[in-house]
């Protein structure tokens, strides 16, 4: 894996309009996103397409990153990671871009650390197990979603959730041996 960041670029918008506006708007990155004070931005008028359009822009330059999109074009695309992060993205949030990593990068300072709840395909290939009595023992190769989950343990369990789930019951653990 090769480490991805892009901190930097976040760093050298939020000091250019710093100096242009005289104030922060917290300009920050995590895990593929850039996320702001976007209600003080709109407030001084800052072209928020722009700065999100110059923040993708900067970020497709080096190696790493397969794709960005902004708030006007992640609604629309239908590329995966576009579809993964409309589901990821709480709507009070303000955000300014979201990104894509590439195959074989992971969003990291240069530290080592675990990225699990981004968006990323490798992200979302995790490992899962369910051990206990009644589980057969096996191994699987077929892809299942973290949504899976409840569902599986509900069943497991005998229990009816209270509210509807998005995944289904992963059926192979719900074999008895």
């Amino acid at each position: 894996m090769l480490w991805l960041w892009m901190g930097d670029v976040a760093h050298q918008v939020e000091q250019s309009l710093e100096a242009r506006n005289g104030m922060a708007f917290g300009i920050e990155f995590e895990s593929g996103l850039f996320y702001a004070n976007v209600g003080a931005m709109k407030a001084r008028r800052v072209n928020v397409d722009s700065v999100a359009n110059a923040l993708v822009a900067e970020s497709m330059k080096g190696p790493g990153v397969r794709i960005g999109f902004t708030a006007r074009t992640l609604p629309t695309s239908q590329d995966s990671g576009a579809v993964r992060w409309r589901r990821t993205l709480p709507p009070q949030l303000g955000w300014l871009a979201v990104l894509v990593a590439d195959d074989g990068f992971i969003w990291s300072g240069r530290t080592v650390a675990a990225e699990h709840g981004t968006p990323t395909a490798d992200a979302l290939s995790i490992p899962i197990a369910f051990m206990g009595p009644g589980i057969a023992p096996a191994r699987y190769d077929r892809t299942v979603r973290s949504v899976d989950i409840a569902p599986t343990l509900a069943k497991l369990l005998g229990i009816t959730p209270s509210e509807p789930l998005d995944g289904a019951a992963i059926d192979e653990v719900l074999v008895k041996k």
